[in-house]
């Protein structure tokens, strides 16, 4: 949706997000920080779109079901099970 992030900075969220660079990062417990934050980006467009349009690109990047998930996903599972028995993708078209 490329919409800019606010979010808590836990370290799951950190992951992901980076503060700054493709969300904003706010203490979860301090709710004047979110705040500001959530201010913040109403206030600058520019940063807004800038943040929206840069999440967008690292999930398509490390998060593309097709392209990263799936393969990786059917890697792991392909190296459980006897090689007759693996799963492949058929071509696309």
């Amino acid at each position: 949706m490329q919409a800019p992030i606010v979010a808590s900075g836990t370290a799951p969220v950190r992951e992901v997000i980076k503060d700054g660079k493709t969300g904003l990062l706010a203490d979860l417990l301090n709710p004047d920080e979110i705040a500001e934050k959530a201010i913040q980006l109403l206030s600058d467009y520019k940063l807004g779109e800038k943040l929206g349009k840069a999440a967008r690109a690292q999930v398509v990047k490390s998060y593309d079901f097709e392209k990263v998930c799936l393969p990786q996903h059917l890697r792991q599972i392909n190296a459980l099970v006897p090689k007759a028995k693996a799963i492949t993708l058929p071509k696309a078209k």
